[in-house]
């Protein structure tokens, strides 16, 4: 039997009225993402971030990219769908840019494995592959992990954990429409669960999906309507117009500024001159394109795990995603340095489009001469 001195008791109360019953908490053993060392909690040395399925449901966002954007660490510009505008190397891509360094140094893992690398580039993981209705929480490392992983966890890791013991049935539906015309989409998925792993020690969860995604015409927003905005110093407007700029061909004789509309006059507000006087064409590229793609994705992911004792549990998963995106650019300019066969292309005096009359009225020495069109 112990007798309770004045000591013990200032130490209880240094200790919150605990007493010594605060070092009695238990630890339990977890693997934190970024590390292939298990520790205990109040061991975790680097700055981990955790995202549980509660609150993923009330930030309301539609994918995984939706959500990684939200999150303060991926404060680089992560690349986008929309950001792949005409984008050959990645059209279609979404993915994270934790600390600014971009969507190829931050590893993304599915249940701390690796993903597919997108196939377009292999650079790295698309999260719109991933469907979030599977996601039990996301972990995310916000420190480098290049020691553990290498050199694409430069930037840190996010370490996305599907769902192991849901047991159910339920469908989601959602849709968004902005206040201006395009850029609406719906999206509807389907999740199944059944067996528990703490009762019967196996679960089965599958989830499919599919998500339509309107395009946005640039045309139909004013900040990126026009590649020209006097006000603001910007003037982008490509001298390959439509209708075609003339210049003679090379090696002969042409009057000074050579570049010319060829007299059928401007169409805008596709293509104008900059003043009542000019005499060339511009051309606003800008007004054409789409500025967020036409889209629509497919995905499946089904897992399956088995508790096959206090301390292992063996666990398989299926994931695929099939994904369309129909991109409007703008026409691909032809000039004189376009070559078909190896030869310029010209336009020759036999032409009927050779602009005659034009010529004859403002520079009658060049008629007959080829023109190269812009």
């Amino acid at each position: 039997m112990f007798k309770r001195t004045a000591l013990a008791v200032a130490a209880t109360l240094a200790l919150g009225g605990t007493g010594l019953s605060a070092f009695a908490q238990s630890s339990q053993r977890i693997e934190i993402t970024g590390s292939s060392i298990k520790r205990v909690d109040s061991e975790t040395a680097l700055p981990v971030t955790i995202i549980r399925r509660e609150e993923i449901e009330r930030t309301g966002a539609a994918t995984v990219a939706d959500l990684v954007e939200k999150v303060s660490v991926n404060n680089g510009g992560g690349y986008q769908t929309s950001a792949a505008l005409g984008d050959a190397a990645r059209p279609g891509f979404a993915g994270a840019s934790m600390r600014a360094l971009g969507s190829n140094n931050t590893l993304v893992l599915l249940n701390g494995r690796r993903l597919s690398i997108y196939a377009f580039d292999g650079g790295a993981v698309s999260l719109n592959d991933i469907p979030l209705e599977a996601v039990e929480r996301i972990e995310i490392l916000r420190d480098g992990a290049s020691s553990t992983y290498g050199t694409d966890a430069i930037a840190g890791v996010i370490n996305l954990i599907t769902r192991q013991d849901y047991k159910g049935a339920m469908v989601t539906i959602k849709g968004t429409r902005p206040q201006h015309k395009g850029g609406g989409d719906m999206s509807a998925f389907g999740t199944i669960g059944i067996g528990d792993l703490a009762k019967d020690g196996w679960n089965v969860l599958a989830n499919i999906g599919h998500t339509e995604i309107d395009s946005i015409k640039a045309a139909d927003r004013p900040f990126a309507k026009t590649a020209y905005v006097p006000a603001l110093g910007i003037n982008r407007l490509s001298s390959n117009a439509y209708p075609a700029a003339v210049v003679t061909a090379s090696g002969l004789a042409s009057p000074a500024g050579n570049l010319y509309n060829s007299g059928a006059g401007c169409l805008p507000p596709v293509s104008f001159g900059l003043s009542a006087t000019d005499a060339r064409c511009r051309f606003d590229y800008a007004s054409v394109i789409d500025i967020v793609p036409e889209s629509k994705r497919d995905s499946l992911y089904v897992r399956g795990t088995k508790q096959l004792n206090a301390t292992t549990t063996l666990g398989a998963e299926f994931a695929a995603a099939k994904n369309k995106y129909l991109f409007r650019i703008s026409p691909t300019p032809a000039s004189e340095a376009t070559t078909l066969a190896g030869d310029p292309v010209l336009l020759p005096a036999t032409s009927p489009y050779y602009p005659t009359a034009w010529l004859t009225a403002n520079f009658p020495a060049l008629l007959g001469q080829p023109l190269n069109l812009y």
